[in-house]
């Protein structure tokens, strides 16, 4: 029996393993070393459990344990006689270029990166430029894909275990280690493609779990990643799940047709396609999770598994209407958007909750009016938050958004620009000689709005 080599996944057992073969060295290992070594996964694989984990970079994490870089390689310092003669003779008895892979394995040359470092400090771009020189103007040696007969790439699958004692993955697809991209083996495999990844599929050929825990297993891996699992993740991955084509074609519901089908079947897709039901659940559980009043961006660039405001627009017109029909909290500050059922828009907190006092105390008003309505020398496109009636007489009130109060200091261009257009505002109030109040925002904090609107209210 074929013994599959199992790397190790788990966060802890990765940090263990990599601390127990480098801890000798006290150096920090490199992509190649990681990517080398047949233990443990890739290393960008290895780079994301560090960062999700410990919240710092691979590097960073090693050098916070007394770890250090690798030693900084002087190119010159190499015998570029003698790396040449030996590339010159690999080359020879190989009758080609040797690849990337090749010269990595070969114990007498440094590695291909060190190795193109190497001839460019000696006055070439390339170490192929050199070979060239002297007379090799033969390319890499590739497969032809084309060419490739179902029974040539088993053939080929059997050979890289017998090097590698694995079966290659999607990603060692590749004309370096000699074998076609994965595009290409489905292409050879044809029809034949579930018999060969059923044989070559990396160990996980082998079905020892029902449909349903295979369904289970893979909602459980969605839920972990906070992402919907695409037909590439399953290509000789290491989830342990089939591939996608096995879970569309064993699925109890057999009207199945492809991949999208599947993700349906395992109501997976809210994000696109979510009933008002399921967006409630899910701004409630968001509103818990975040702790504080929900706002527009808490909706953007989400994941599968979160609705976006493209829902909550389809089912509840407005974002402010959603929080007022779920009875949540509007958040404080600027840009805060409420529709009211007969069509007024505020565009911030105070802005609501003087349309809302005004509403609930009767008290009859215009919004956003043209100052050239009432300013006969003005022309511009300047209006007026409101227009108020009260106790026989017409008030014209400003709220002052984002210039904290009539004496603050102004931070950077908006507000000053803001600050700018009041004053401006304030002249033209003054020109026309109507009754008229500025309220800013620190009024709004240190009074009660029936205290700042009380003198609209009959006594």
């Amino acid at each position: 029996m074929i013994n599959i080599i199992k790397k190790i996944t788990e966060f802890e057992d990765v940090k263990k393993y990599l601390l127990d073969t480098y801890g000798k060295t006290k150096r920090i290992p490199s992509e190649d070393q990681i990517n080398s070594d047949d233990n443990i996964q890739s290393y960008e694989t290895v780079r994301l459990l560090f960062k999700k984990h410990t919240g710092k970079s691979l590097s960073e994490y090693f050098k916070d344990l007394g770890f250090i870089n690798r030693t900084v390689i002087n190119p010159l310092e190499f015998n570029f006689e003698l790396i040449c003669k030996e590339l010159l003779r690999m080359t020879y008895e190989l009758n080609r270029i040797p690849s990337k892979n090749e010269i990595n394995n070969n114990e007498n040359l440094p590695k291909s990166h060190i190795l193109l470092r190497i001839f460019r400090a000696n006055g070439y771009d390339r170490y192929i430029d050199f070979l060239r020189e002297n007379g090799y103007r033969i390319t890499i040696q590739r497969s032809r894909p084309n060419n490739l007969t179902y029974e040539q790439l088993c053939e080929m699958w059997e050979n890289y275990f017998e090097n590698k004692n694995r079966y290659p993955s999607a990603n060692d697809c590749r004309y370096d280690n000699n074998l076609p991209y994965w595009r290409t083996v489905r292409k050879i495999c044809g029809n034949k493609f579930n018999d060969f990844y059923e044989i070559y599929g990396t160990g996980k050929n082998i079905k020892t779990k029902s449909y349903k825990e295979y369904c289970n297993l893979f909602k459980a891996i969605c839920e972990r990643e906070n992402r919907v699992l695409n037909v590439a993740d399953l290509v000789n991955n290491d989830y342990g799940l089939p591939c996608s084509q096995w879970l569309i074609e064993n699925c109890p519901d057999k009207h199945l047709n492809d991949y999208n089908d599947f993700i349906t079947y395992l109501d997976l897709k809210p994000k696109y396609n979510a009933t008002k039901e399921y967006a409630i659940s899910n701004i409630y559980k968001k509103y818990k999770k975040l702790g504080r009043p929900l706002i527009t961006s808490d909706f953007k660039h989400t994941t599968d598994f979160d609705i976006g405001l493209a829902i909550i627009y389809k089912h509840w017109g407005s974002f402010n209407s959603m929080l007022n029909d779920l009875d949540l909290p509007i958040a404080e500050g600027i840009g805060t958007l409420f529709t009211f059922e007969d069509g007024e828009v505020t565009k911030s907190i105070h802005e609501y909750n003087v349309s809302k006092f005004f509403r609930k105390n009767n008290i009859k008003y215009q919004r956003d009016v043209l100052y050239s309505s009432f300013v006969p020398s003005y022309e511009g496109l300047k209006n007026c938050d409101y227009v108020v009636k009260a106790n026989q007489c017409i008030w014209y009130i400003e709220i002052a958004g984002i210039v904290h109060s009539e004496t603050s200091e102004d931070k950077g261009s908006i507000q000053k620009g803001y600050r700018k257009n009041l004053k401006e505002k304030i002249l033209l109030l003054n020109q026309s000689g109507v009754n008229y109040k500025i309220i800013y925002p620190e009024d709004l904090k240190e009074k009660s709005i029936e205290e700042i609107f009380s003198f609209l209210i009959k006594q």
